[in-house]
């Protein structure tokens, strides 16, 4: 086993609660999590939800987070209090980001507005969702360009006024 370099355990735990705190922000560094993301205020609401869809935080580090993934699921679904703070930390800033988007849309009347914020959700990142989880990790396919679009379009043609 090789030896620390010059790092103790206490100082590590001077500064994180335990390894999962440590790894958690070590994550969130590494996926982009301390990056303000872009405004999606184009004033064309159809692009600023593909551009939203298709934001990806740190992309010098796509190749780490590809490999990490796997590994980070499988101790979420090991670990459950980890795997909450993960998810909570991973999934709140983009369903913040759409939700903001959906309610612009609706008050700008390009949305109707009797739509269920969470279903609206679903529509949209379930697709995104499933295709990196369950297409593109078994393929190691890039995403499809138009994945986003296609899902925005199926989207507005639930919940758009024109």
């Amino acid at each position: 086993m090789p030896k620390n370099q010059g790092v103790s355990k206490a100082t590590i735990y001077k500064h994180w609660q335990d390894k999962d705190a440590l790894a958690l922000e070590a994550l969130s560094l590494m996926f982009g999590l301390d990056e303000e993301a872009p405004r999606f205020d184009s004033g064309d609401l159809r692009q600023d939800l593909v551009d939203a869809l298709t934001y990806q935080p740190a992309p010098e580090c796509q190749e780490m987070k590809n490999r990490m993934m796997p590994h980070v699921m499988a101790y979420a679904a090991r670990n459950r209090e980890f795997g909450e703070q993960w998810r909570t930390r991973v999934i709140e800033r983009p369903q913040t980001r759409l939700k903001t988007l959906i309610k612009r849309g609706i008050a700008q009347d390009d949305l109707i507005k009797q739509i269920n914020l969470d279903t609206g959700l679903a529509l949209l990142l379930g697709p995104m969702l499933y295709w990196h989880i369950f297409v593109g990790k078994k393929s190691l396919a890039p995403m499809p360009k138009d994945l986003a679009v296609e899902v925005v379009s199926a989207f507005w043609k639930v919940y758009g006024r024109r």
